[in-house]
C-alpha cells in the first residue's frame, strides 16, 4: 500500500510563545477553505496512492478550527478513490468546549498528537504556562496509542529523566524527542548533562523491561 502524508498548513500564527520555537514568520496569513479543498480533492483521485494522511499544520491549527472542520466534513459527506484519515498536532490549549467535542465525536477519523514537553514545571518553562490550560486525560483517552510530541531545550535537559519517566507514567507513548533547534548540543557542559540524564534512563528501562525505550538522535552520542 503506497501512503502519502499531506501537510496543509492552516496558519502561522499561535497562541503561546515557546522558549524554542523556531517559527520567525507571525504573520496573519490562513489558507482559505477552497484551496485545501482542491489541494484535497487531487490527491484523495490520486491514482498514484492508495492511503492519504492529511496533517494540520501551524502555527497552532485549532485557531482556525471552524475551517478545520468544514473541511472535514465536507470531505467526509463524498466518496474518494483513496482511504484517508485526517491528522493534527496541537499545543492543547484550545482543545475545549466545542472542539473537544466534535474531536471526541471524530476521533476514529480525525488524529491529534499533543505536545507535551514533561513535568508541569519543565512544560510550563518551554510553553508559556500551558501546562493547566491542557486536559492531558482527554488526548490519552481518545488516542491511547497516538505518540506525542516533545522538545527538550537548554532549561529542561537537567530534567530529561524526570520528564520522560513522568511521560510513561501517564501512559504516553514517546517514538522519540526533539532537541531544540539553534542550540550547540555538542558544548561539553549540554553533553554531560545529557549522558548523564540518558545514563539514568538506560537504568530505568532495564528496571522497566516491558516499557518501550525512546529512541534518540543527539548529536555524536
Amino acid at each position: 500500500m503506497k501512503k502519502f502524508n499531506l501537510s496543509i498548513i492552516m496558519t502561522h500564527q499561535c497562541n503561546l510563545k515557546c522558549l524554542y520555537c523556531y517559527e520567525t514568520i507571525r504573520n496573519k496569513k490562513v489558507i482559505c477553505k477552497d484551496t485545501a479543498v482542491n489541494i484535497i480533492r487531487h490527491y484523495l483521485n490520486s491514482k498514484e496512492y492508495d492511503e492519504i494522511e492529511i496533517d494540520f499544520f501551524g502555527g497552532e491549527p485549532f485557531l482556525e478550527f471552524q475551517k478545520i472542520k468544514e473541511i472535514c466534513e465536507w470531505v467526509w459527506s463524498r466518496k474518494w478513490r483513496n482511504n484517508f484519515l485526517f491528522f493534527t498536532t496541537t499545543n492543547g490549549t484550545l482543545v475545549k468546549g466545542e472542539i473537544k467535542e466534535w474531536l471526541r465525536n471524530n476521533r476514529k477519523r480525525f488524529w491529534v498528537s499533543v505536545s507535551l514537553d514533561g513535568e508541569r514545571t519543565s512544560h510550563n518553562m518551554n510553553r508559556s504556562n500551558s501546562f493547566d490550560c491542557i486536559d492531558i486525560p482527554f488526548f490519552y483517552e481518545c488516542w491511547p496509542s497516538q505518540t506525542l510530541k516533545m522538545t527538550i531545550s537548554k532549561e529542561t535537559v537537567n530534567n530529561l529523566y524526570n520528564n520522560i519517566t513522568y511521560l510513561h507514567s501517564i501512559g504516553f507513548k514517546i517514538t522519540g524527542t526533539n532537541f531544540a533547534e539553534g542550540i550547540d548540543w555538542e558544548e561539553r557542559k549540554f553533553t554531560k548533562v545529557v549522558c548523564e540524564q540518558l545514563d539514568k534512563l538506560c537504568r530505568y528501562y532495564i528496571d522497566h523491561p516491558e516499557i518501550e525505550p525512546v529512541p534518540y538522535k543527539y548529536a555524536n552520542l
